[in-house]
């Protein structure tokens, strides 16, 4: 009976970790607020928000779009059988567009984020809102 205890909350545990996923650096709000468009520079940025997941290049002056993406979903819920369909999940995404001009000038700035809740297998509880959108 002990080793059936042991097993069980190991399997519940381990469903747990699994259930969760991360990727990114979150984005800080009050790093966002300091980047002013025609003033702040790209190492200034970097300073701010860190090394940008990623880079590409933009127009002929040598500009470049630096993309910074943060994600988070929790569906540790799924993974309990039978139960795990109908029990509650989330995800989270942020999302920084910052267009750096030739001269390493900030010339533009969004940022969006999102979050949803639902369930695994996408049950009428679903729902997705956009909390914030701007162009700084």
């Amino acid at each position: 009976m002990k080793n059936i205890i042991i097993k069980t909350i190991t399997a519940i545990a381990l469903c747990a970790i699994v259930g969760c996923a991360y990727s990114g650096r979150e984005i800080d709000p009050n790093a966002l607020s300091k980047i002013k468009k025609g003033k702040t520079t790209k190492a200034e940025v970097i300073v701010l928000l860190g090394p940008p997941s990623q880079q590409m290049p933009m127009g002929y002056d040598g500009g470049v779009y630096m993309i910074y993406s943060n994600f988070k979903s929790n569906m540790a819920n799924a993974m309990i059988p039978y139960a795990g369909a109908f029990l509650p999940t989330s995800t989270q995404s942020q999302n920084v567009q910052v267009l750096v001009d030739g001269k390493d000038i900030v010339r533009n700035i969004v940022f969006n984020e999102t979050s949803s809740q639902g369930s695994a297998f996408g049950m009428m509880t679903g729902q997705q809102s956009m909390v914030n959108q701007s162009s700084r």
